[in-house]
């Protein structure tokens, strides 16, 4: 890690979470160093399933790396963690 990692606990849709957004370095050897590279991580509680489902972004852009967050934010607060026992019962498969 390059800093310490930024750490919030939002409240999502589909349970409580805990987003990790923090910057690392690559072990691969370049000409001039080792790259940099940022990811974007959310741990995400359901409590209808009893499980815990990770979420992980990594860019090596560090000019797009606030829209790649942004684009996983979205996502995060848009998913739906189901079991699935609905879409079974119901004849259709998701």
């Amino acid at each position: 890690m390059v800093a310490a990692p930024e750490v919030t606990f939002p409240e999502l849709p589909s349970g409580p979470s805990v987003r990790v957004r923090g910057t690392f370095r690559k072990n691969r050897r370049r000409l001039f160093g080792r790259r940099m590279a940022e990811f974007t991580r959310y741990a995400i509680y359901s409590a209808d399933v009893g499980c815990l489902v990770i979420m992980t972004a990594i860019g090596s852009k560090l000019a797009v790396d606030d829209e790649v967050a942004a684009s996983v934010d979205v996502i995060a607060r848009q998913l739906d963690i189901g079991s699935g026992e609905t879409a079974a019962e119901g004849g259709t498969a998701q």
